[in-house]
């Protein structure tokens, strides 16, 4: 297979470089494909386990160079092991020069809901681990041929998982996984009946139902995993996770998000993972409120070489920023006044990304109510909602407000996925829709040397620090909720 440079877009590309300041995300699905449509239940939602949507993964499968689309879908609720089926989509940008995705066929028939793309068995190529509503799977990739390895692997988890996040956090050099989970689900149960939320009668959960533990999946190094649960941490309703060597002393935390609970930072202590997220001040924001954490971003906004974190969530409720102070983690929500507007909406996966061609980060963030009664009149926010995109103005973040195009439209937006599909050297975007389609963005920049520019980091493990061109840089690990973007390197901006 033959690899892939900087492509020119024959169809679609444009070569303008774009001013400053502007802001160009075009849906380019009708001419690249694909042409799909998630599974999630029924439509409208009567039970929590129809409201999070489809995962999107970007990879490349085949290795030729090219990003590919794996969808992690779901089925319904009278067949959830005989779904429509996740599906992997290839990119034919190597061999046509243009970008275009095919489906590749079924992979997959049972309800799934995330996948992530990792080495594990060293061989170079991703393989994918994709969480599900019922027994995760492990599926090893040989050359782009996928196959099935979970039971020799020896990974037993069953149940609701909703994402797994790759990283070494033993220091053996492979890749290890931590494996969020929800609620406790059973398909051959009663409907879960519905309760009274502002005087309207919508589905139940999470609240009242049974959180799950979290598993950390360590990797042998001869193709298997042990397991390792319960951690030291509550059992929560887990939505996402990252592995980040948080306080550069060398070695990887993990931090979790959690729908309506606090979320969890773990730290290895005594050859022990303790939760030390109420003491560093990642577990609730700032007036001690536990939230609902659907996506969790990473970045770093003041520009000192840490990560800050930024989590999005409930509507009626804000978007937080955490930022790193002296270890801790300190919320600086209404200080960059990302507040505000963001409490009309439901947020699930955000990104930091330099959208505006200046060269800081912009935060971006896809959004849809899980309710499908919801409105104004009702419960102050609408069921379809537009994507939020806060421009870095100094030292403050200001709404941009679209007029038209795919910024400007109200979708049930849940999972997306950055990476530079079209090799121009940019982040586009991939999206699933809960019920909708799967979307192409293509990000019409091209801004060598700027942040957000793609580096090519597939050597490199998830979670380590490491220097380029003698900046400090660190590879951006996933946290994108139930996806997985392809791997880049984020440069910290002295501020």
């Amino acid at each position: 297979m033959k690899a892939i440079g900087l492509v020119p877009l024959l169809l679609i590309g444009c070569d303008r470089a774009p001013d400053v300041g502007t802001v160009e995300l075009v849906d380019i699905t009708a001419i690249t494909g694909p042409h799909f449509i998630t599974t999630c239940g029924a439509d409208p939602s009567t039970q929590i386990v129809e409201v999070n949507g489809p995962g999107i993964t970007l990879l490349d499968a085949d290795g030729d160079g090219d990003l590919d689309v794996f969808l992690a879908n779901g089925s319904d609720l009278g067949a959830p092991e005989s779904g429509p089926g996740s599906r992997l989509f290839r990119n034919l940008l190597a061999d046509e020069g243009t970008l275009r995705f095919v489906d590749t066929g079924v992979m997959l028939r049972r309800w799934a809901t995330s996948a992530t793309a990792a080495d594990i068995d060293g061989d170079g190529d991703p393989d994918l681990y994709v969480t599900c509503i019922g027994p995760d799977v492990l599926l090893r990739n040989d050359g782009g041929v996928f196959t099935d390895i979970t039971a020799s692997a020896g990974i037993s988890v069953p149940n609701w998982s909703t994402g797994a996040a790759p990283g070494d956090v033993d220091g053996d050099g492979d890749i290890d996984l931590f494996v969020t989970r929800y609620v406790d689900w059973d398909f051959s149960a009663p409907p879960v009946p519905p309760i009274d939320f502002r005087g309207q009668d919508v589905l139940a959960g999470p609240a009242g139902l049974r959180p799950l533990d979290d598993v950390l999946l360590l990797n042998d190094g001869a193709g298997g995993f042990t397991s390792e649960s319960p951690l030291d941490a509550r059992p929560a309703f887990g939505l996402n996770a990252v592995i980040l060597d948080v306080d550069d002393d060398g070695a990887a935390e993990i931090l979790v998000g959690n729908d309506g609970m606090a979320n969890h930072l773990l730290e290895l202590d005594a050859g022990h993972w303790r939760d030390t997220a109420l003491e560093r001040g990642f577990a609730t924001n700032m007036a001690g409120a536990e939230q609902a954490t659907m996506g969790m971003a990473i970045g770093d906004v003041n520009g000192d070489g840490a990560a800050d974190v930024f989590t999005s969530n409930f509507s009626s409720d804000s978007n937080t920023l955490l930022v790193q102070e002296g270890g801790s983690f300190v919320d600086r929500t209404n200080r960059y006044a990302i507040g505000g507007p963001s409490r009309a909406m439901l947020g699930w996966t955000s990104r930091f990304i330099d959208l505006d061609h200046d060269g800081d980060e912009d935060l971006l963030t896809l959004n849809g109510h899980v309710y499908p009664n919801a409105s104004l009149a009702t419960m102050d926010s609408t069921y379809s909602q537009r994507p939020l995109l806060l421009l870095r103005d100094g030292d403050r973040f200001t709404p941009h407000v679209a007029t038209s195009g795919w910024l400007a439209q109200p979708r049930l937006d849940r999972a997306a996925a950055f990476g530079d599909l079209d090799g121009d050297g940019d982040l586009d975007i991939v999206t699933a829709e809960l019920h909708g389609p799967i979307r192409i963005i293509e990000n019409r920049a091209h801004h060598p040397g700027r942040v957000g520019v793609v580096h090519d980091l597939s050597s490199e493990v998830p979670g380590t620090s490491h220097t380029l061109h003698g900046a400090r840089h660190w590879l951006l690990p996933t946290a994108d909720f139930q996806g997985c973007s392809a791997p880049q390197a984020h440069t910290t901006v002295p501020r």
